[in-house]
């Protein structure tokens, strides 16, 4: 942006800034938070994800992380055999992730409300749509408003058209696998080097 001075203002180089470190962070830190507790609230729960992360990542794994470099899938691939980690990460971000999803209308369009209300949108209109709201629809999920450490296990789970914590289709976000890498690296410190 700042080669392109004559497009961008410096106002404007920061706001990109500003909106990159708060969509980085926007779900990560409440998902950390919202993992540790379940985990820590239930026994066992916490020994199978204290068992996968032993499995999967002998304490001496991180010990030496010069041998792991960027073109290397090693963490990638021990990440994803993690599946009660990424099921609990995925569980966190359907009960409290808090995205939305815009559209722009493509033509005017007209719909009827359970309540028989209608809502006309007119065409180009900006749409903004919150994810939670089919994230915790009982349509898309059994006990939408429970928090099911292992529905996601099966993989099924997160094919549903009602999981959305980072957008859809082509504006997905670009950022998610590497949000929920540093989510499940971060618990494994948790669990290593803190022991908890």
């Amino acid at each position: 942006m700042m080669k392109n001075s004559d497009w961008f203002s410096s106002k404007d180089y920061a706001g990109e800034k500003t909106f990159l470190l708060w969509s980085s962070l926007t779900n990560t830190i409440p998902t950390l938070f919202w993992f540790l507790l379940y985990i820590l609230k239930d026994e066992f729960i916490f020994e199978k994800v204290f068992n996968e992360i032993n499995e999967h990542f002998p304490k001496e794994f991180f010990d030496n992380i010069q041998h792991i470099s960027f073109n290397d899938n090693i963490l990638h691939d021990k990440l994803i055999c993690c599946i009660y980690l990424e099921s609990i990460i995925n569980e966190s971000l359907r009960l409290y992730s808090n995205s939305m999803i815009m559209r722009k209308s493509i033509k005017n369009f007209e719909f009827t409300l359970h309540d028989k209300r209608k809502i006309f949108i007119k065409k180009n209109s900006i749409i903004a749509l919150y994810s939670n709201i089919a994230q915790n629809d009982s349509n898309y999920f059994t006990s939408p408003n429970k928090f099911i450490f292992d529905r996601f296990i099966n993989k099924m789970g997160e094919n549903s058209h009602g999981f959305l914590p980072f957008g859809s289709s082509k504006s997905i976000c670009p950022g998610r696998l590497l949000a929920k890498s540093v989510i499940k690296i971060s618990h494994y410190y948790l669990f290593t080097i803190y022991s908890l």
